[in-house]
């Protein structure tokens, strides 16, 4: 009880029936010490208050993070189990310890044609291409700082479905126009299908 971050028991992972208790006055207090240490292998918070929760998660990192119980996490099965920083790496139980130690390897295939659309990356390097290969290259995360997701990331994928269903209506009714037939030939294949 009433120990600080010096005492030898706050100094290493404790595995034994030792409970350093270290007072706070506040929440916040309670989380810059968790955050001025290594990442624990699990934080353990006791609280019916879901904003109080909520706090502690996002404001933290840590292995995993368990409500109102302690170590039950390493039984459940279906929850990886594992450290993050210095309180280990990877994932472990099941599919979750066969991926961390199994490696993916990339494979990828460019077909010549691409060449015309990554051109930016060959000589001569002119301001337009620059400006064509920061484009393709601004890459961002689909959240903020605070864990939120973003409203341009939300409509997004939408936007290429929608982008996608518009050209292609596009090029089948400029094809249906040039071809009067074309909607009437694949009505009846398409009959000639069904009757089979």
């Amino acid at each position: 009880m009433d120990v600080n971050g010096t005492d030898t028991t706050m100094q290493e992972e404790i595995f034994g029936p030792v409970l350093s208790i270290i007072p706070v006055d506040s929440l916040d207090e309670a989380i810059d010490i968790i955050n001025s240490r290594p990442q624990p292998l699990a934080i353990y918070v006791f609280s019916e208050n879901e904003q109080f929760k909520e706090k502690v998660t996002r404001s933290t990192r840590s292995g995993s993070i368990v409500y109102n119980d302690v170590v039950l996490q390493a039984g459940v099965l279906g929850l990886p189990l594992g450290g993050a920083g210095e309180s280990g790496h990877g994932q472990y139980k099941g599919k979750y310890g066969f991926d961390t130690f199994t490696h993916f390897r990339s494979s990828m295939e460019t077909p010549r044609w691409m060449d015309r659309i990554v051109a930016v990356r060959y000589p001569p390097f002119t301001s337009s291409k620059h400006s064509a290969a920061v484009r393709l290259t601004a890459v961002s995360l689909p959240f903020d700082r605070q864990g939120r997701l973003l409203y341009s990331r939300r409509v997004q994928p939408w936007l290429g479905f929608f982008t996608f269903t518009v050209i292609g209506s596009m090029l089948v009714s400029i094809y249906l126009n040039s071809h009067p037939n074309a909607w009437l030939q694949a009505k009846e294949r398409f009959l000639q299908w069904r009757e089979m």
